[in-house]
């Protein structure tokens, strides 16, 4: 799958977007922001909003970052302002999202993953999400409110059944070794204090 190629490329894809500049130079700017978007998978942003089903966590933990660096990168102002209005709109449906057993964030505070509540992969998801967020929080392009309170209310909920940092044993799925545990992340922390899109009406 692509999205676990980005266990593997973020330090390349890190490595590019703070040289860009160099790139750019060196007329490399364009093939290079092509190929962060290829992997990443950034097209996804296009998907059509009655298609969003769920939110896939292992995205937002290996692509998300690099989907939003992908379209930083690109040298057009106005098409880069469109693209990240569109990742916006993207990710404010994703985040609310999740039918049945699908992947994502529930209303009561569960995420799912493997159709089933899965704090493991919980972790990693914000672990890509909270510095996403954040990074976007100061931005046109921030989070709605609902989807912000849906994202503030997984993690303070997650806090609570896993005594801020034990996953319970029957939560565990494939992994019921006892030893994952939730770290004490200070970008979650971030993911809290943003200031979220108000709808003005």
């Amino acid at each position: 799958m692509i999205t676990h190629v980005g266990y593997q490329t973020r330090e390349l894809f890190d490595a590019w977007f703070i040289g860009r500049h160099i790139l750019a130079k060196h007329n490399l700017l364009a093939p290079t922001q092509q190929a962060m978007m290829w992997y990443n998978a950034t097209g996804r942003i296009f998907e059509k909003d009655n298609e969003i089903v769920d939110a896939n966590v292992d995205i937002l933990n290996t692509q998300l970052q690099w989907m939003i660096k992908s379209l930083l990168m690109l040298p057009d102002y106005q098409q880069r302002q469109q693209a990240l209005a569109q990742l916006q709109s993207w990710l404010n449906k994703t985040i609310l999202s999740s039918k049945g057993v699908a992947g994502g964030f529930k209303s009561d505070g569960s995420i799912f993953h493997h159709s089933q509540h899965y704090p493991a992969y919980a972790k990693d998801a914000f672990g890509g999400l909270a510095p996403s967020v954040y990074a976007l929080s100061h931005s046109p392009f921030r989070l709605s409110s609902p989807a912000h309170a849906r994202l503030k209310d997984v993690l303070l909920k997650m806090r609570i059944y896993t005594k801020e940092t034990q996953i319970p044993l029957v939560l565990s799925g494939r992994h019921p070794t006892g030893l994952h545990k939730i770290s004490i992340d200070p970008s979650n922390g971030w993911l809290l204090q943003v200031r979220p899109m108000v709808n003005k009406s």
